[in-house]
Formats: C-alpha cells, structure tokens, sequence
C-alpha cells in the first residue's frame, strides 16, 4: 500500500526535529511531546505518623574485657557485636574464645539492668559469602539454621547482616537474603537490622529489603577532607533521600556517626588516640598537625545527635571501642556520653 504523502511529510519531519532538537526549537507540541516521556513523575510520600523510639546503638568489634567493664549500658538502647564470620555455604564460624567473649558480653549487658538489647552482626569484610548464599537454597537454609542456634545459644535480641554495600549487580541477591532470614528472625519474634550507604546513586537496597528490617543504619561517615559543615549536610542529605525518596519512616532511620579517623592515604586513627595526641583535637573535625585526619569532632556529634533526634530515628556509633574510656575523661569527652548528654538535653558544652 502506498504511503500517504501527508504522512511521509509529518514522519520526515518528526526525524528531522529528534535529530535536531539540542539545536533547533521543534513543533511546540512535539516538545511537550518528548519532554513529557523524558521526566520521571516526582515521588509523593504518605505523611509519616509513626511514633519514633529514638535509638542509641552502637557497634562493638573488640570484645576485651576491660573496654566491656568501662560501658556504661545506661547510654545504649542496643549494642551490637561486629562481626560474626559466615562461609558461603552459609554456616557460622563461632571459636571456643569468641564463645566466651559472646556471653562476658551479655552477662554484662544483663548485670546492667538497663534492658540494653544486644544483635549480633553477621557477615565477612567481603561480601563474596552473601552471593553464593543468596543463590543456593540450601545455603540460605543452613544460614537460617545457624541463626536459630544462636537464638538458642545466646540470650540475644536480634541479627544485623554486615553486606556494605550491595553493588547495582547484587541488589536482587540482597533482597533475597534479607526476605529469607526476615521469616526467621522475625518468626522468633527478635530484630534485624543493616546497613545502608548514604543515598542516590550510591543505593541499591530494594523498597521490599528495607521493609524487611526493624531499623536500617544510614552510614554518613567520615571522608577525608570533609569539614564540620559537610558531615551535617551529608547527615541532612542521606535523611532527606531515604525520607523524601524513598518513603522509609523516620523511626526506621538511624544515622551513623564515626568513632575514628581517617586520612587523605587511607590511615585510620581512634577518637581516643585522636584525644591522646592533642586533646583540643576533639573539638575539630581535622586534627591539627601532622598527618590530617578527618573525623567528627563532639561539636559535630552533638549537632547530628540534635538533628536526629527531629528527622530520624536514633543515631549508631561505629564502633565503640574506638572511643575514650579513661575514667578521668569519659564523661566530658567520649562521643558516647556526648550522644547521651544532648538526648537527656544537657549538651556537651566541653568544647564552648
């Protein structure tokens, strides 16, 4: 069948504008046309109304015991121990000495009375395990097996899963083993927890896997060369993606703060080695000589501990055994008691 003309005119025309249309103004309804088609509808969220029980958590790598009898639990809603080793096939590496380490912890949390709630992280400092469970059925089985054991074992209150982060490639492996171990945890009626990058491109944590989780950690960390403005705004942008674009509540949110520092080469240094070398340090978020690290300082752990307490839902020391426990200055200048001092609203005005 012969084409119209009319046609052939309007379908040389159309190509001609698409061709040309960074150059040349096209039909105005073809422009509206196209442009429409580009833009994506902006995501609207349904107001949040859920009440926020505001978290003090934090992360504990060393299990010593003198850094153990220097907590003061009354400062923490939840402690979590980082990180239990899981093998591919998703069984749990747990030696003799751990074991015991594990419940000098929990005695100790419990002799307390503060009702501190304790998770156990599991995962490895590459992610390679999580895959390969996350692709075999069998595995995932025996991961959720082990948990089980550890709820029988231990007198703990839930699970984190330490995958950071999930790539664009590992998002429906992610969602997959965060929906398998959910049925477990969740079924024992304990928590679940992980963490989460700061936002953007940088995310790849479907809407199901954070439905999953009781609460996730938003970790806006130190970065070198980052100043006390930008660890706020950075705090400030991650909320408002996870809030605004993704439709997470705040109660669900909680914000990461550094207990450590780190340089333009990649070395890291504790906050209570930062503090030993000059003890003004703690005041900035750059040491002052020497190597520069970049951390956040009480003032800054002080502003995001505010802003939490209004646009999320707790905030996470990453990790604790970093922070000053010598008892002649643990009250002024541990980042621990300076979160505690603004929730209890008497903040830290050491650095004033």
């Amino acid at each position: 069948m012969k084409m119209p003309l009319q046609f052939k005119t309007l379908t040389k025309s159309l190509s001609v504008c698409i061709i040309s249309i960074a150059l040349v103004a096209c039909d105005t309804k073809i422009s509206t046309f196209l442009k429409d088609n580009w833009e994506e509808d902006p995501v609207v969220c349904d107001e949040d109304v859920t009440d926020v029980d505001f978290k003090q958590i934090a992360y504990l790598s060393d299990l010593d015991e003198d850094i153990i009898d220097e907590i003061d639990f009354s400062m923490l809603t939840h402690i979590i121990y980082e990180k239990i080793a899981v093998s591919s096939d998703g069984t749990l590496t747990i030696s003799d000495d751990l074991e015991d380490e594990l419940n000098y912890l929990i005695d100790a949390v419990v002799d307390s009375g503060e009702g501190t709630l304790i998770l156990f992280s599991i995962g490895n400092d590459s992610d390679s395990a999580f895959v390969s469970i996350a692709n075999s059925s069998t595995a995932l089985d025996t991961l959720n097996e082990q948990i089980e054991d550890l709820f029988d074992d231990y007198a703990i209150d839930g699970i984190d899963i330490y995958w950071q982060f999930p790539s664009e490639d590992d998002e429906d492996d992610f969602e997959t083993l965060i929906e398998s171990v959910e049925d477990t945890v969740h079924d024992e009626d304990m928590l679940l927890s992980f963490a989460v990058d700061s936002g953007d491109d940088l995310d790849h944590v479907s809407d199901d896997a954070v439905d999953y989780a009781d609460f996730i950690h938003i970790l806006t960390v130190e970065e070198a060369s980052n100043d006390e403005d930008d660890n706020i705004e950075d705090a400030e942008e991650s909320v408002t993606y996870w809030t605004d674009e993704r439709c997470v509540v705040k109660n669900k949110l909680v914000i990461a703060i550094p207990s450590q520092g780190i340089s333009t080469g990649g070395l890291t240094k504790s906050f209570a080695d930062i503090f030993d070398h000059n003890y003004t340090d703690v005041c900035l978020d750059k040491t002052s000589s020497r190597t520069y690290y970049y951390y956040n300082g009480i003032p800054t752990v002080t502003d995001k501990t505010e802003y939490a307490e209004s646009d999320a839902g707790g905030v996470v020391l990453m990790s604790l055994e970093n922070d000053i426990f010598d008892s002649a200055y643990i009250d002024d200048y541990s980042l621990l008691s300076t979160i505690n001092s603004q929730v209890q609203g008497t903040p830290n005005t050491i650095c004033d």
